[in-house]
């Protein structure tokens, strides 16, 4: 091979040399550029993948969050969270299940969807759950009864979504069940509260009438009202409260409602309700304002209060007429004082002109005088008593009574009467009746004198009886009912005046009081003594027949003891004759001074006068009296203040006073009264009650 043939061959070696360079230069470059983009692409990815690492972490922390977040929520729920597959059957549920039901969740899953519903409800709740699972719809407040594990029931209301895959794939439901137990027993006891109030609107006796508050529009009204106004419920629809409601005028009811408006609450007992008929009744109006969901209503209550508006005047004529009785009373219980005071020198100055007059004639007449004045004595006692009996100061003090003492008593101060008459008098008591009875000896005795007084005044002929039949003994004999009867064969009384006689001051129409006499005060006295011992009167009449009054008392004690009989002679201020003594006479009246003192004059007693109860404490200071006399009403001093004077000072604590009054002690003085007296007589004073009163304080002898 020739040189020129090498040379090129060797020159295009070269260039493919250079080529290979070229191209190893240019991969180089590549390489370069490609290491360059790979350590880029490497930082890139390096950069990355921290980002993504943290956006892994954060994103990590935030589905642990949101798990946690749920997982609270469900925990501190009040509800049960739960979910179904596509077959209605639990997948998931919260453990607040156990606290509902009282079952765990554990033991929930897999169940159906009305599990533990009740035994009527669950075909419906499957019906209904799977009528709305087949429409893919959400469930809203569907209300469902559960059996508890405990065997109670509760309420759950159920509120839930469907659940549906990526593909779109229904899968079931997620939801919540409420207990709304609670709601519902509430709900019930609203109803029954509004059927209750129902009720107790339609048949109140009050009339109810429930009023729109801002136009008094009539919402409402109860039968009593309508029957009460005398329209129907149907013709109140849309009216206002005075379209209906009339008192005098309707400008006054829509003034009324206007102030019911203003107070809220009003209340009127002075209202005159005008009804259809246009009769007027007094009724008393209650209003009230309260919210009946978002709307104020105003109830009004309408009582008819004319039954009590008439016994409010009947109770207001009551007390005035007790008012003028009670002053009527006192009026009589001072007249009788004054009265008793100028009759207690009638009747002691006449004692003694009986006992010191020697003339037949003379003595005949002072008994006229003597007679006369008791007649007055014993009107002005029945007007007395009365009076006490009204007031409620008369009292019964049984005490033992031997009850043939008592009948002869009776007997005798008729007996001179009766004889003049030619009257028989019979009496006829049970043997089984006992000697002794507890009884007030004293009314008993008034009974059975107003009782045979009347029947002798009113018979003239034939006779009168006095009948004592023992009812029944009881309590082991301790106690029996009696019965006493006074029958006459006198004038009778007409039936239709039976009942009059026992008023005060009536007697029997027609009576002649100038043959008869009398105040009419007899039978009424007698009739409210029984009543007071506990007992009944009545009468049984014929006109011109005669008459009976019989009296029935009941458990009377029967004593076991004796009672002394009182010896019944007329009594002579000569018989007693009191050693040397001073004696303090303290009374208004010189009068009566008088009669004490001449009534005892036989005794050697030095006598000290007072006038009024001032005199009588500076006498009593003075004088130091063996005993003291004392009246109880006079000027300055009365004989209650001059008692308690000399009970407050030794020199005078230990006299004797005794109190001398035309009026007996009130009720309220009787405490104070038994302290600053030894003993009491009532004027006129009875002269052997006078001697027997003093023979307790001084020293006597007896006179034959």
């Amino acid at each position: 091979m020739d040189n020129k043939t090498e040379i090129e061959k060797l020159r295009a070696d070269c260039q493919a040399l250079e080529e290979q360079v070229k191209l190893l230069v240019r991969t180089e470059l590549k390489l370069r550029r490609t290491q360059a983009e790979l350590i880029q692409s490497r930082e890139i990815i390096e950069e990355y993948s921290m980002t993504l690492e943290q956006k892994v972490e954060e994103r990590t922390k935030e589905l642990s969050m949101s798990e946690k977040r749920f997982k609270d929520i469900v925990f501190n729920s009040a509800d049960w969270i739960w979910e179904v597959n596509e077959n209605g059957r639990f997948i998931y549920c919260s453990e607040k299940v156990e606290d509902i039901l009282g079952y765990t969740n554990k033991e929930i899953i897999g169940k159906p969807f009305y599990y533990l519903s009740l035994p009527n409800e669950a075909q419906r709740i499957n019906q209904k759950f799977l009528k709305i699972a087949s429409k893919r719809k959400p469930i809203k407040d569907m209300e469902n009864w559960i059996l508890t594990r405990n065997g109670s029931q509760v309420c759950l209301l159920t509120d839930g979504v469907p659940v549906f895959d990526d593909s779109g794939n229904f899968k079931g439901y997620r939801g919540i069940n409420k207990d709304i137990t609670y709601r519902k027993k509430a709900e019930e006891l609203i109803k029954a509260s509004e059927l209750q109030y129902r009720r107790l609107f339609e048949s109140a006796k009050d009339g109810i009438l429930i009023l729109d508050f801002n136009t008094g529009r009539i919402n409402d009204i109860n039968p009593s009202l309508s029957n009460l106004l005398g329209i129907t419920k149907e013709e109140t629809a849309g009216k206002k409260m005075w379209e209906v409601i009339f008192f005098d005028e309707p400008a006054e009811t829509k003034s009324l409602f206007k102030e019911m408006q203003k107070k809220e609450y009003v209340q009127n007992e002075n209202l005159c309700l005008k009804t259809r008929e246009e009769h007027y009744i007094d009724i008393e109006l209650v209003s009230n304002v309260y919210t009946a969901g978002r709307k104020k209503v105003m109830q009004c209550n309408f009582r008819d209060i004319s039954e009590r508006k008439h016994a409010e005047k009947m109770r207001f004529e009551k007390e005035a007429a007790e008012t003028a009785n009670r002053t009527k009373s006192e009026f009589l219980s001072h007249m009788s004082h004054e009265i008793r005071s100028p009759l207690n020198a009638i009747i002691g100055f006449s004692d003694l002109l009986v006992h010191s007059v020697e003339d037949e004639d003379q003595r005949s007449q002072v008994n006229i005088i003597l007679n006369n004045a008791n007649n007055l004595l014993n009107i002005i006692n029945d007007i007395l008593d009365l009076s006490k009996i009204e007031a409620g100061e008369l009292g019964i003090e049984p005490a033992p009574v031997n009850i043939n003492n008592l009948v002869k008593n009776v007997e005798n101060v008729f007996i001179n009467k009766i004889k003049e008459k030619g009257l028989s008098f019979i009496v006829e008591k049970d043997s089984n009746i006992p000697a002794i009875l507890m009884l007030d000896e004293v009314r008993m005795q008034q009974i059975l004198v107003n009782l045979i007084g009347n029947a002798c005044k009113f018979t003239t002929k034939g006779y009168i009886k006095l009948i004592l039949d023992k009812v029944s003994m009881h309590d082991g004999n301790d106690k029996m009912d009696l019965s006493v009867s006074v029958e006459d064969s006198g004038i009778g009384i007409p039936p239709e005046q039976q009942a009059l006689i026992f008023e005060a001051f009536r007697q029997q129409l027609g009576q002649n009081t100038k043959i008869y006499g009398g105040t009419g005060l007899g039978l009424t006295i007698t009739k409210k003594l029984v009543e007071m011992m506990g007992g009944t009167i009545s009468v049984t009449s014929t006109p011109g027949h005669g008459s009976t009054f019989t009296i029935e008392l009941s458990d009377i004690q029967v004593p076991r003891q004796e009672i002394i009989s009182a010896d019944e002679t007329v009594f002579n201020p000569r018989s007693i004759l009191f050693d040397k003594a001073k004696i303090l006479i303290c009374d208004d009246n010189q009068t009566a001074r008088r009669l004490i003192m001449d009534v005892l004059k036989y005794s050697p007693l030095d006598f000290i006068e007072a006038e009024n109860g001032e005199k009588a404490i500076n006498a009593a200071m003075q004088y130091r009296p063996d005993l003291i006399l004392m009246d109880l009403i006079m000027p300055e001093i009365n004989g209650y203040d001059a008692a308690r004077f000399l009970r407050e000072h030794d020199h005078t604590r230990n006299i004797p006073v005794i109190a001398i009054s035309a009026s007996y002690p009130k009720n309220e003085e009787q405490k104070s009264f038994q302290s600053l007296f030894n003993g009491f007589l009532i004027k006129p004073v009875n002269l052997k009650d006078l001697f027997e009163m003093m023979k307790k304080y001084l020293s006597h002898k007896a006179v034959g």
